[in-house]
């Protein structure tokens, strides 16, 4: 650009185009369509590349919502499946991972910054730091496994307060150790 001679866009390589600012080369589509940002090779359709110790809101991919729908992102294989991730404008600004087109149905995983930062699975509202939702009959909720055996496999939940802390650990028929639910406080 006349008054800026260090800011535009060029051919950067065969088959290339780039944009540069202040002197350096910022953005570039490569001659197979892949766009490189912060780096002048693309390993994918869209490659951000980023060098430095910014860890604020100049670090990473921003999306941004400024009117009532929702910030997300989408991965869809053609006809097969379609994940949406974002942030549910509509529900109290909660991040979601729906496996539909949107973020109020199919709801996978919900992070509930406004409520202590709570976790849900399968459900919207976890009541609770970690709720596991589902509404099928004699289905497992959670399974903690450990492929090892012999002495010492076992797969547990600790349970842990200031003061003490609590186990609880069943173990397969097949070991030859605790067969039930033992409590060690």
């Amino acid at each position: 650009f006349p008054n800026d001679p260090d800011t535009g866009i060029y051919r950067s390589n065969t088959n290339e185009l780039s944009l540069a600012t202040a002197g350096g080369q910022r953005l570039t589509i490569n001659s197979n369509g892949n766009v490189a940002i912060g780096r002048s090779i693309a390993s994918s359709r869209l490659h951000i590349y980023q060098n430095d110790t910014t860890t604020s809101t100049d670090a990473g991919l921003t999306i941004e919502q400024d009117n009532t729908g929702d910030a997300v992102a989408q991965f869809l294989l053609t006809g097969t499946r379609r994940v949406v991730m974002g942030i549910d404008n509509s529900d109290g600004d909660k991040f979601k991972i729906s496996t539909s087109a949107d973020l109020s149905s199919d709801l996978a995983l919900t992070i509930d910054p406004g409520n202590g930062n709570r976790v849900g699975i399968g459900i919207t509202n976890p009541g609770t730091k970690l709720t596991v939702y589902d509404n099928v009959n004699n289905t497992h909720l959670v399974r903690i496994q450990n492929p090892n055996t012999g002495v010492g496999a076992r797969a547990g939940v600790q349970l842990c307060a200031y003061e003490s802390s609590g186990f609880l650990i069943a173990h397969s028929p097949n070991y030859t150790g605790v067969t039930e639910w033992a409590d060690r406080l």
